[in-house]
């Protein structure tokens, strides 16, 4: 089981949102990072935003998400959704 914390600031830093999620079933630290991630892109989208900056601790899962090939691992079908609301 992992809880995924997302924030949502504007520019000047104000919040303008905030949500935590609990997932079961998550079989790696990997996996849990990027559910936090596809969890901030779902929020800030569902929110209307459409600029969205991703801060995380987890290189592997930002490269992830900037990478323009297709993931067929376990790894990339985590993000591999979310990448058609990104533009790097």
């Amino acid at each position: 089981m992992a809880t995924s914390g997302v924030v949502i600031r504007n520019s000047q830093g104000q919040v303008m949102g905030a949500s935590c999620r609990t997932t079961p079933h998550i079989a790696s630290s990997f996996a849990a990072e990027g559910t936090a991630a596809v969890h901030a892109i779902e929020l800030g989208t569902d929110m209307g935003f459409t600029h969205i900056i991703i801060e995380g601790d987890c290189l592997a899962v930002i490269e992830k998400l900037k990478c323009e090939k297709d993931d067929v691992s376990e790894n990339g079908a985590i993000i591999g959704g979310q990448k058609t609301f990104l533009v790097t």
